[in-house]
């Protein structure tokens, strides 16, 4: 027997489901948004991935509250990194409507 029954590893199971990230990290590289970027993001606090409370949905509306050009401003954002954190809000972002009356 490789593993004691009686040790629980259901833990350690759900986190290497996620290739050891956070959740919404995870998540969001399925999204367009990659771990790395999602890196920068979260050390320079504009996002704390590590809260548990930050599943996918919550990091959306974050971005969405947060909006484009606060994101833009982490400064540790190279040009490449700026331009797929545009292209990733075009994907999250709800599309404007024109309507005519």
């Amino acid at each position: 027997m490789i593993v004691d029954s009686s040790v629980d590893i259901s833990a350690f199971i759900g986190r290497m489901s996620r290739a050891f990230l956070p959740s919404a990290v995870y998540h969001l590289e399925e999204y367009g948004l990659p771990r790395m970027i999602s890196k920068k993001i979260h050390a320079s606090g504009l996002i704390d991935f590590i809260d548990p409370e930050m599943d996918l949905l919550a990091a959306l509306e974050r971005f969405n509250h947060l909006g484009l050009e606060a994101v833009l401003a982490v400064k540790s954002l190279g040009p490449f990194d700026r331009y797929i954190v545009k292209f990733f809000f075009d994907g999250i972002t709800p599309a404007e409507t024109n309507e005519t009356e």
